[in-house]
């Protein structure tokens, strides 16, 4: 079973992780699968604030910003596959998350 772990940052990327490959000797970081970068032109303009998983599709993820703005992406793709404008800046929830190897 393959698991990957989305993260967003306060420069509008986003971050696909691989959980199940641990990282290379020397290193302190998940290798990554898959990243949405600032030369993305479909990027968050500002920090992305949540990213969630489809429970039902891992095909597909949503993410939403300080730019007012909820995206759907194809996660195969990622390209943006829906983009909505919303008129609050959504809650912030923090999560640490420990892996112990």
């Amino acid at each position: 079973m393959c698991f990957s772990l989305l993260a967003g940052g306060g420069d509008g990327y986003i971050v696909i992780y691989d959980v199940n490959t641990a990282p290379g000797p020397g290193k302190r970081t998940l290798p990554s699968v898959g990243t949405i970068a600032l030369n993305n032109k479909h990027r968050h303009k500002f920090s992305v604030e949540t990213v969630l998983w489809y429970p039902l599709d891992t095909g597909l993820f949503m993410s939403s910003g300080a730019d007012c703005v909820l995206k759907v992406w194809d996660t195969n793709r990622l390209k943006v596959g829906r983009t909505s404008h919303i008129s609050y800046i959504p809650i912030v929830i923090h999560f640490i998350i420990i892996i112990i190897y």
